[in-house]
């Protein structure tokens, strides 16, 4: 069970990461873009430079898209560990149950066995006194 919980602290650590990489893509495209727009607008662009903004905010796009579809096998893969670990805590808790139980019938076992042989050492005694009183030695 504490494997499990590691493991999803990893997994979650790790959408964490790809959350900041996404973000830092995303600033990087509108940055690009901006910077790409501010040059158009100032007439300060060629025509050969429109092309390779083109071709590298659409690569930029191709690299968000690309982590945002990890993220989603990242948040696939947290999923299926929270439900690893909620069947675990299940099965631990049935364990734990179930011993209880046990321990429970074989402490009830164990005091059954005392007081039979408590009345049985009552019951010598009482019958060794009887005797003793009756006159009659074992």
């Amino acid at each position: 069970m504490d494997q499990k919980r590691i493991e999803l602290g990893m997994i979650s650590q790790e959408l964490r990461r790809k959350e900041e990489e996404i973000a830092v893509q995303k600033k990087k495209i509108f940055s690009t873009q901006a910077a790409f727009h501010q040059r158009m607008l100032s007439k300060q662009i060629k025509p050969s430079e429109l092309t390779g903004y083109s071709l590298y905010i659409d690569g930029q796009y191709e690299a968000l898209n690309e982590l945002i579809r990890q993220r989603a096998q990242i948040e696939q893969r947290l999923v299926r560990c929270k439900e690893e670990y909620i069947e675990i805590n299940r099965n631990v808790q049935i364990f734990e149950r179930l011993k209880e139980k046990k321990y429970r019938a074989f402490a009830e076992e164990a005091d059954l066995e005392e007081r039979k042989e408590i009345d049985e050492i009552a019951i010598r005694r009482v019958t060794r006194s009887n005797l003793l009183e009756a006159g009659d030695e074992p």
